[in-house]
C-alpha cells in the first residue's frame, strides 16, 4: 500500500486517500451516483453483497456494507 501512496505521490497519504484525492483533481466521477445507481438501489445491494460473501479479513455485515457504500455513493473519501 505504502508503494501505491509513493506511486501516486502522496507518500503521507493511505493508498485509498491517495487514489481518492488522484480522482478529485483529475475531475473523474467518483462516486456511485455519478455512475448512475439510484440512492434507493443501496439497501438491495449491500443485500446482495451480504448474501454473497467472499472472504474477508473482517465480518461482512450488513449494517457496516450499507455505510460503506452510502459513502460510496456520496463520494465521500475512504475512511481509515
Amino acid at each position: 500500500m505504502m508503494r501505491i501512496s509513493r506511486a501516486l505521490g502522496r507518500p503521507e497519504a493511505s493508498a485509498p486517500a491517495a487514489l481518492f484525492e488522484l480522482l478529485q483533481e483529475l475531475r473523474i466521477p467518483n462516486s456511485l451516483k455519478s455512475l448512475g445507481l439510484q440512492e434507493e438501489n443501496l439497501e438491495q445491494a449491500a443485500k446482495l453483497a451480504v448474501a454473497n460473501a467472499y472472504w474477508n479479513p473482517r465480518p461482512v455485515e450488513l449494517d457496516s456494507i450499507r455505510q460503506l457504500l452510502d459513502n460510496a455513493f456520496h463520494g465521500r473519501p475512504p475512511v481509515q
